[in-house]
């Protein structure tokens, strides 16, 4: 048995819907649909594993929450609670539960990197990959995405680290600002999407007439995590890190 016909055996026993599994999970019920009528040729590997997760971690009467660990990769957990509300505000979705307001954006697995760098502007693309939430105080506009940190450039035991296996949510630095010197006093980290892969570091200088950035590591292993200059035209976006789920290794 494959996921698909797992996922679709484990619908009919349990007499799930797709509405359903779209409400928890954060997958459109298109896509999900389109995945279980054979409509997908190679669905997403992210996309497939949030689905079967979630039916292996199925709790039934309990409906617990899509922010479970197991299928949302998120650190906030809800039990046998219900969202009050939900609310569309720009491209971000807000859930609230109880004291608690959540924002849930796309996020971007190792194994999705390579898609993500040729399917950021594709809307079916990012409505495919799963979700993250994080708690916060408003509701915030702009486009949100989250990243896990994929090495230990990051890493110098202190406070400011961001260990491997974190999750790091940037927000979006439109393009026609990165003409202007970035704000590095107070937003010290960046997310990069820079044309060969995604970049999490610090930016230590910005030269605005030539158009490069010099990226620091918190690793004190200069040979193994040395700065370094990006041009910013072979960047795709830039984000500023406003909010670290940190990995319990």
């Amino acid at each position: 048995m494959n996921d698909i016909e797992f996922i679709q055996t484990k619908m009919k026993q349990l007499g799930v819907s797709a509405y359903r599994v779209s409400q928890d999970t954060g997958i459109t019920e298109g896509a999900i649909s389109k995945i279980l009528n054979g409509k997908v040729k190679q669905p997403n590997k992210a996309t497939m594993k949030v689905l079967k997760d979630y039916f292996l971690n199925y709790q039934g009467n309990k409906e617990t929450m899509s922010y479970e660990t197991n299928f949302r990769q998120s650190d906030f957990i809800l039990h046998d609670r219900q969202p009050q509300y939900r609310e569309k505000v720009g491209e971000n979705e807000f859930i609230t539960v109880g004291p608690s307001t959540l924002m849930v954006v796309p996020m971007v697995e190792d194994y999705a990197e390579a898609g993500f760098l040729q399917g950021y502007k594709d809307p079916e693309f990012i409505a495919d990959l799963p979700r993250h939430s994080t708690v916060v105080d408003k509701y915030h506009k702009g486009k949100y995405f989250a990243f896990r940190v994929k090495n230990q450039n990051m890493e110098d035991g202190s406070d400011n680290s961001i260990p491997e296996g974190s999750i790091v949510t940037g927000r979006e630095i439109q393009k026609e600002f990165w003409n202007s010197r970035f704000h590095i006093h107070k937003h010290k980290d960046y997310i990069i999407v820079h044309k060969e892969g995604i970049i999490i570091n610090r930016i230590k200088e910005h030269d605005i007439e030539k158009g490069v950035i010099t990226l620091e590591s918190l690793n004190p292993n200069k040979e193994l995590f040395p700065d370094f200059n990006i041009m910013l035209d072979d960047c795709n976006m830039m984000f500023n890190v406003i909010n670290i789920s940190i990995s319990r290794r």
